[in-house]
Order: structure tokens, then C-alpha cells, then sequence
């Protein structure tokens, strides 16, 4: 079976958080980062660059490096966009189209905004400033970042192409702090938050007379750095975007369909003045 376009919104849903940046470079005072309810500081500079390396990840777990493959990502506009002061970073892998994402933070609240997000999962909606992460929420409480609404096209040996109409909420949940280390020569330990994004989506279709359900549940790992005076060096924005292996399964036959990940994770960086 072929999912080119599930693995396609998997990546989407992936992407699309690669970008959660402090909209404004203003600090914010209070406990360490660690405490969990503490709305970090997020120190963005124009100008400023991250590399990352790029690894497949099977259905195994194994992880297998992408050689070569690259991605560049650039602080290049800050101004008011849709009604909000928001970044412009621009992005660009190895072998694939650059892309820009507007984003803005709401310190006193707590709150990241990604501007589109609801429409990239849901095309018939209007593109808006969706919460992204919401660090005012306890550790253990999911927010709703949108809904998912899409067709999916599967091409099943013995029976033929087959469209399913998709369905399910993306949720998000800010986890406790962690470390990552950088994939440099000279590894680098960078203290962030793990945000984790869990979108649970399902759909029905006839074929032969029975009705046959199929569900995924994709499972994504977002880690933002930050600035704390006990980190004076530690580099703000993404850390590392993991995206699990997942499964699609199906009923009332059984059938299980494993599908791969990857890890995008930091490599070097470059603080503008």
C-alpha cells in the first residue's frame, strides 16, 4: 500500500512547527526555565542561522543519516504581519523548495503562534494565528490546535486505488524540560522544552460492500531552546523536530501498514550581533 499523501500531511504536520519563534527578542523574568508554567525567554536575532542534519527513521527505530542533506534556516524579516508583531524565517533543505513561516510569541501569555496551521490541516479553512504552544498550560493538559479534514488516496493490491476522507484533532502538549546534543564535530548540549504534537485521524470507505476504517495516530517531538541566565550561551528556537514511525491500521480486516519518521536535529549555529 501506498500513503504518499498521509506521509505527505505527517511531514506537513512536522514542518509546520519547525519554525516556532520568539516573536520579539524582549526577556522575561521569573523561576528557571525548568519549572514547569514558566513561560521562557526566547532570544531571536535578525539575521541569525541554525543548520541541521536530516536522519530517516524506520519502522525499526533505527536512525540512518541523510548524507549531504542540510537544512538552512535564516532570521531575515521581523514587522507586523496579519495583525501581529511575527518573524519571517526562511528555510531551505537540500534538494527541496525554500519556504518561509510567520510566527509570533506572546510573552505575557505564554502563547506561540504559527500563522496558517489550521488551513495547512484543514484546506477549506481560512488561514489564521493558531496557538502553536501554549507554555501557560499545566505539563499534563492538551490543547487544540485544529482539525484535521482531508482525503487520502491508498492504492491497495487486488482491489485497486481508493480515496478516504480523513479526520481528527491535532493536539499539543508542552512536556518538561530536557537536554539535546547537537550532531557537530564538537557536540554541543543544548538545554530546551519538548513539545509534543499528536494528531489521531480516521476514515471509512466502502469497498465490496463492507465498510473498512482505517486510523493512523502521528506522533511528533518539537524541541525549542531557550535563554536562562544559567544558560547564557544556550541557542534559542528549534533544537531538534523528530516526526516517529507510526502505523495505519485497518478493520475489519486487519492489515498494518508501518511507516517511517525522520529527525531533524540541530548542528550548528549562528547568533547574529
Amino acid at each position: 500500500m501506498k500513503t504518499k499523501k498521509l506521509l505527505l500531511i505527517a511531514f506537513l504536520l512536522a514542518v509546520f512547527i519547525s519554525a516556532l519563534y520568539d516573536g520579539c527578542t524582549n526577556e522575561t523574568t521569573g523561576p528557571p526555565a525548568e519549572v514547569p508554567g514558566f513561560k521562557p525567554t526566547i532570544r531571536l536575532k535578525l539575521y541569525s542561522t541554525y543548520q541541521y542534519t536530516n536522519d530517516t527513521i524506520l519502522p525499526s527505530g533505527l536512525h540512518q543519516r541523510k548524507p549531504g542533506i542540510i537544512t538552512n534556516d535564516t532570521i531575515k524579516t521581523f514587522s507586523n504581519f496579519n495583525g501581529k508583531n511575527a518573524f519571517g524565517i526562511f528555510s531551505h533543505t537540500i534538494g527541496q523548495p525554500s519556504v518561509i513561516y510567520y510566527v509570533s510569541y506572546d510573552s505575557t501569555a505564554g502563547l506561540y503562534y504559527q500563522w496558517g496551521i489550521t488551513n495547512l490541516i484543514n484546506p477549506s479553512q481560512s488561514p489564521s494565528w493558531d496557538v502553536a504552544a501554549n507554555f501557560a498550560a499545566s505539563r499534563s493538559s492538551n490543547w487544540v490546535i485544529g482539525q484535521i479534514n482531508d482525503t487520502l488516496t491508498f492504492s491497495i493490491p487486488s482491489i485497486g486505488t481508493i480515496t478516504v476522507p480523513f479526520s481528527g484533532p491535532l493536539t499539543g502538549k508542552v512536556a518538561d524540560s530536557t537536554i539535546v546534543v547537537t550532531t557537530s564535530a564538537v557536540p554541543d548540549t543544548i538545554h530546551c522544552y519538548r513539545i509534543e504534537y499528536n494528531a489521531n485521524i480516521s476514515g471509512t470507505t466502502v469497498i465490496n460492500l463492507v465498510t473498512i476504517t482505517f486510523s493512523a495516530s502521528i506522533y511528533v517531538e518539537y524541541y525549542i531552546g531557550y535563554y536562562s541566565p544559567q544558560f547564557p550561551n544556550n541557542p534559542s528556537g528549534l533544537v531538534e523536530l523528530r516526526l516517529n514511525p507510526f502505523n495505519i491500521t485497518t478493520s475489519p480486516y486487519i492489515i498494518t501498514i508501518q511507516e517511517g519518521g525522520y529527525d531533524r536535529i540541530l548542528q550548528s549555529y549562528t547568533i547574529a550581533p
